[in-house]
């Protein structure tokens, strides 16, 4: 069976249609309200986004029309997508999948010619692991804006997002379980609730959630991609399935 824990579940319709995979999620994100004035957002060169949780947190912001305008620096397809669903344009996106350090690393390059000191303004969620102001502290004026929390859902809820907890009594994994996670929280989440057993594989979506996995436990991380996740659980399942 194969379990996908993840909060960011509109991206995975169609997919409950299979039998034998399901969603789980142990998160609930709620945006924060914050205030900017409208001169400092105008003072900003670039956006930065790690998670498109904080994209969905400023649709709605007074300011919107004035964040479009900013051209964002992004980690993952998915938030690359998201900004530009939304309307917005993308000045970086790593080719490769990597975390918030080797992201910090590649716009230490990618600012290297400069003639000023650019300022980047990151919307980020409470529970950030990044911190970019350190990181890029001689490269980039880094302004920082929490916009989105993360908190965890009570082991009963199941609502009507195709998401579901069950209590540890009555949510039985098989043997061969593979769990797809979507950030390091729901991991965190999940091994708090549950006993993690030797035959089970952990999936990760990007680096910083393949980082948090235990040293001990079978692992892949699938560099951000969610359907080559999804294919590579499906392969493995398969193959035990034929044996």
């Amino acid at each position: 069976m194969i379990y996908v824990v993840a909060s960011n579940t509109e991206s995975l319709y169609g997919i409950q249609s299979r039998n034998h995979i399901h969603m789980l999620n142990f998160l609930q994100i709620r945006h924060t309200s914050f205030c900017i004035e409208a001169a400092i957002l105008e003072s900003v060169d670039y956006l930065l986004f790690t998670s498109k949780n904080a994209i969905k947190a400023i649709l709605q912001h007074d300011l919107f029309t004035i964040f479009l305008q900013k051209q964002a620096i992004v980690i993952g397809d998915s938030t690359k997508q998201a900004w530009i669903k939304a309307g917005g344009k993308i000045a970086f996106c790593p080719d490769t999948s990597c975390n918030g350090y080797g992201l910090a690393t590649i716009l230490k390059n990618f600012f290297a010619d400069s003639t000023q000191i650019p300022h980047l303004l990151y919307l980020c969620g409470q529970d950030r692991i990044t911190n970019f102001k350190v990181l890029l502290k001689n490269t980039c004026k880094v302004t920082e804006i929490i916009v989105y929390r993360s908190l965890m859902i009570p082991q009963t809820y199941d609502d009507s997002t195709m998401s579901c907890i069950m209590s540890k009594e009555s949510q039985k994994f098989v043997k061969d379980s593979i769990f797809i996670f979507g950030s390091p929280k729901q991991y965190k989440a999940f091994i708090q609730h549950y006993t993690w057993q030797t035959t089970w594989l952990a999936i990760a979506l990007g680096d910083t959630t393949f980082a948090c996995f235990a040293e001990d436990i079978c692992k892949i991380n699938a560099k951000g991609n969610l359907k080559k996740a999804l294919q590579i659980a499906c392969d493995i399942e398969n193959s035990c399935m034929s044996t």
